[in-house]
């Protein structure tokens, strides 16, 4: 019986594909099938997690795949790991920019200073969630859908380069990673979306979902999105649509971010989310993000955009739009504000202007307006003279004299105002741009 079982024919590999009768029955010549494929991308993603600082063998992976896989070439099993979204390591042939899962993701040993790493130089920051914020109307969609097309295409952003995830971009001699982009619109429908996308010259590279299946806060949004990987950038338009069922105000509202943010760790994908501002917000970040406190928090970089409308321009069809950094987390370096414009001859693209001024403060408009006006009496008189609100003058007024810049030289029932000493900012007294 023992030697009936042991002629009883083997069960053929489900995962390779007929090998061919000519070839070296020793040799690691075997090839995958589709299923081979996308059990490799299954198992790969199941034990390892991408980073950055660390490499794995190839050898080493193939021996965790399980047996199954010994047999298979090199290149089989490579090619299945690059669709599987593996990150070909810059040190040497055969090896992955990943280390093994843990429970925890705890490492040890020397930590490595790694330089930052770009999607768009100085700008988009890598593996990050990036958030476009601003009112109705500022361009912030269009800016959205440019850089999906930059990325697709590899080309630069407003001027920046396109660095692909590399600190000073790709080095030479290193595979040429594929930089897929999807835009994922719960807000204005598929054709709007793809008339937008075809007058910014894309030519298909830009994948597209509009009106998803599954919103921001099902599971089941996030794991047919690993599906689609490799993936440099995903974005999602809006924030408040892909999340329908939550309250802006409530904390939770905070978790779509959360789990880009994971999922962007752990396969190397950026995130930009659009979000509305509310009315009559302030310039600060906490400002302009409407809804729950967690939101800034939860965010490596923030672009305001903000309509302009103080430009002169032959071209009835052009738009314009102010954009500040609000937040860099990233190397800790805001990049200066810039102007964006969309026109019907030019599409979306950096606007040559004069440099942007920094709007002044209340305190910085106030110490101006009692410097041209010494003497001059309380909130009310001073709110007159600078348009500033009359509340706003007041905490202003209280702040400019606990620090000593201003002095009442009246009495408390008749305020009369001057300045102590010439503080001045160079920048509210003789409009400097931003550096």
């Amino acid at each position: 019986m023992d030697a009936m079982a042991s002629s009883a024919p083997t069960a053929p590999n489900p995962y390779l594909a007929p090998r061919s009768p000519d070839a070296d029955p020793d040799a690691d010549t075997d090839t995958l099938n589709d299923a081979g494929v996308a059990e490799v991308g299954r198992r790969w993603n199941a034990l390892y997690v991408f980073d950055s600082d660390l490499t794995v063998d190839l050898m080493d992976v193939v021996d965790k795949l399980g047996s199954e896989f010994w047999g298979v070439s090199d290149e089989a099993i490579e090619d299945a790991l690059i669709k599987a979204g593996a990150k070909v390591s810059p040190k040497w042939k055969w090896s992955y920019r990943a280390r093994l899962r843990d429970a925890l993701g705890v490492t040890f040993g020397k930590p490595f200073a790694q330089p930052v790493r770009w999607l768009v130089d100085g700008i988009v920051p890598s593996a990050s969630v990036t958030m476009f914020v601003g009112p109705a109307y500022s361009l912030k969609t269009w800016a959205e859908l440019a850089l999906l097309k930059a990325v697709a295409f590899k080309e630069p952003w407003l001027g920046r380069a396109f660095f692909g995830g590399w600190p000073k971009g790709p080095p030479p001699g290193i595979p040429d990673e594929p930089a897929r982009s999807i835009a994922v619109d719960f807000e204005g429908g598929m054709s709007e979306l793809e008339r937008r996308l075809a007058f910014l010259g894309d030519d298909g590279r830009v994948g597209r979902a509009s009106m998803p299946k599954y919103d921001l806060t099902n599971e089941r949004f996030w794991t047919e999105l690993e599906k689609l990987l490799p993936l440099s950038l995903v974005a999602i338009d809006s924030l408040s649509r892909g999340a329908p069922n939550i309250d802006e105000k409530d904390s939770r509202f905070a978790e779509p971010l959360a789990r880009a943010a994971r999922f962007a760790n752990e396969h190397d994908t950026t995130f930009v989310f659009l979000h509305h501002s509310p009315k009559d917000a302030g310039k600060g970040l906490t400002d302009v993000i409407r809804g729950t406190s967690a939101l800034p928090a939860a965010l490596d970089a923030c672009f305001y955009f903000e309509a302009a409308t103080n430009f002169e321009s032959t071209d009835p069809t052009e738009r314009r739009a102010t954009v500040r950094c609000l937040k860099m987390r990233r190397g800790g370096v805001e990049p200066a504000p810039f102007r964006v414009r969309l026109t019907d001859a030019h599409g979306f693209e950096l606007a040559a202007s004069s440099p942007i001024r920094k709007a002044p403060t209340d305190e910085e408009t106030v110490l101006a307006t009692v410097t041209a006006h010494p003497g001059i009496g309380g909130r009310r008189p001073i709110s007159e003279a600078c348009g500033v609100g009359f509340e706003r003058v007041g905490k202003a007024l209280d702040a400019l004299l606990a620090a000593g810049r201003i002095e009442n030289v009246g009495t408390e029932a008749r305020p009369r105002h001057q300045v102590i000493a010439e503080v001045l900012n160079p920048s509210v007294a003789g409009g400097g741009p931003i550096t």
